[in-house]
């Protein structure tokens, strides 16, 4: 029985000491668990709503910059919800700032297509764009004023694309301290809260940015 009772003191010893080495080797010096760097020119807006365009005071636009929606006559905005030109809830796509009718201009930004759909999960990991680029991120890789070159959003979704943008008129304007911000966008979920007649289109997107010109959008949540 004492022998017994020996065996299980030494084992529990050995996960004891076993169970320390475990703990200190995730930590540092001071015991705190080393963790990767945060890169804090990546930042992240979870859900930035915008609605279909019914009157000047319509949340139709977006400040990509600081991941807010706007109105459509807001001058920083970067980017406006346009099209849907019926009641079936289809064919809008986001433009320029610069190009909204009647209205006093944002500021430019100008897309390409990253993914012509895509999960959340693409989304969530994509750190790096490798498709149709170099290692990095080029102004000329920007060819489109809008969206709608690759496609439309509709309600329901049926496609999840994911786009990258670079806000040109807010570095040309003086607004990122010189530097390019790029970043990259997806759906999440659209509506129409009038079925069967105009101005019931509402859509909310996702954002990652790099405020230093980077291609990288790993963001910690």
């Amino acid at each position: 029985m004492q022998f017994l009772t020996k065996i299980k003191y030494s084992v529990a010893l050995v996960f004891a000491i076993a169970l320390g080495f475990s703990i200190l080797n995730g930590c540092d010096d001071s015991g705190i668990t080393k963790t990767d760097p945060v890169d804090t020119n990546v930042a992240h807006f979870d859900s930035i709503w915008v609605e279909e365009d019914s009157s000047a005071g319509s949340f139709n636009g977006i400040n990509l910059l600081n991941g807010v929606n706007s109105t459509g006559g807001y001058a920083l905005r970067d980017a406006s919800l346009y099209g849907g030109q019926d009641s079936t809830g289809t064919d809008f796509y986001l433009r320029s700032g610069l190009l909204l009718d009647q209205l006093d201009a944002g500021y430019e930004t100008r897309w390409f297509q990253v993914m012509n759909n895509s999960s959340q999960i693409d989304f969530d990991t994509l750190s790096v764009i490798t498709q149709n680029i170099g290692t990095a991120l080029d102004t000329s890789d920007f060819t489109q004023e809008s969206t709608q070159f690759w496609g439309y959003f509709n309600y329901p979704l049926t496609e999840y694309p994911i786009y990258c943008f670079w806000l040109k008129g807010k570095r040309d304007g003086g607004l990122t301290n010189g530097k390019n911000v790029y970043g990259i966008l997806r759906p999440k979920v659209s509506y129409d809260n009038n079925p069967g007649f105009t101005y019931g289109f509402k859509i909310v997107y996702e954002v990652k940015i790099n405020k230093a010109g980077e291609n990288y959008f790993h963001h910690e949540h």
